[in-house]
């Protein structure tokens, strides 16, 4: 198995991937603190992340494949460079086509490799930021990362700019070193986040994050604390990315569909203007469409004075 891994590993990189690890570990280690993080109610609205059944369902990634033995997880860098004009800001992870559908491509080619190589019958189950499993937590036990103090996953080559994905299988393979941490004393993350959404080191409350708030909070209003310091981001946010001393060592990715599309070009009285149809053509493909034009514009809105006004943030 051990030549049948390295093959899998050079094939992965064929395919675009940046890492390729494997843990036979199929609980999270960090489960206790992903339910203390749900009981204080840091997830806002975020339903799935809180419901007793999805839960559950994360305790275990056997929960989803009962034959699991092995999750490969597969990381994908995202960075780009920002040549913007406009002062209106979309985070790096949505500026090309959605992931989640191009990073599952990549993630079935790499199983039909598999399928090639090994004869006998085995079962698998491919994972792109959807499921009840937490993707985070199994990328360190699997040695492609470990977790930031902004709760990202990091690499030293690759920096934070990474989209994830599994596979979970009932092949038993080799599996590689969990990785260590190398954040150190830095507390760049921390210290640059505009909303102080960091309750402490690895403890992100999501009501006070402007990702959250321009993405997934669509039932309430934006809270004015939020709304005074977006900085420009009109759906999700990069800052805490942006001061992490890994980024400058990062590359620049080669993945096709990471193109930025027009969007990230946007000027506000384009998107004041915008009309559905428009709205579908320039996001459909993108992580973004599910936000929708209504909570867009307010977004665009609420940026915009937050460019013409100081900002209230706490030095």
């Amino acid at each position: 198995m051990n030549s049948f891994v390295k093959s899998l590993k050079q094939h992965a990189k064929l395919l675009g991937f940046s890492q390729l690890g494997i843990t036979n570990n199929t609980e999270p280690s960090s489960y206790n603190h992903y339910l203390s993080w749900v009981n204080h109610g840091y997830a806002g609205n975020m339903h799935y992340m809180s419901e007793s059944y999805r839960k559950q369902r994360r305790k275990s990634a056997k929960n989803l494949l009962p034959s699991t033995q092995s999750i490969l997880v597969g990381t994908f860098s995202y960075y780009r460079k920002s040549d913007f004009s406009s002062p209106l800001k979309f985070a790096r992870y949505g500026w090309g086509k959605d992931y989640h559908i191009f990073v599952a491509e990549r993630l079935h080619q790499l199983e039909t490799y598999m399928r090639s190589q090994i004869k006998e019958p085995f079962e698998t189950k491919i994972v792109v930021d959807t499921s009840a499993i937490l993707e985070r937590d199994f990328a360190k036990q699997a040695g492609v990362g470990w977790i930031g103090k902004n709760t990202m996953l990091l690499h030293k080559e690759d920096g934070s700019y990474l989209y994830l994905g599994l596979i979970l299988t009932s092949l038993k393979l080799p599996e590689d070193k969990a990785t260590t941490s190398h954040c150190g004393s830095c507390t760049a993350c921390l210290d640059a986040c505009p909303t102080n959404a960091f309750e402490k080191p690895f403890v992100l409350n999501a009501k006070k994050c402007i990702s959250y708030q321009t993405l997934e909070n669509r039932k309430e209003d934006m809270p004015k604390k939020i709304k005074s310091n977006l900085h420009g981001w009109i759906a999700g946010c990069d800052i805490c990315q942006e001061v992490c001393p890994w980024n400058r060592k990062a590359k620049q990715t080669n993945i096709e569909e990471t193109n930025p599309l027009a969007h990230p070009s946007l000027t506000a009285k384009e998107i004041e203007g915008m009309q559905t149809a428009e709205f579908e053509a320039l996001f459909k493909e993108t992580a973004f469409f599910r936000t929708g034009l209504v909570k867009l514009k307010k977004n665009a809105e609420s940026a915009l004075k937050t460019l013409q006004k100081p900002s209230s943030s706490q030095p």
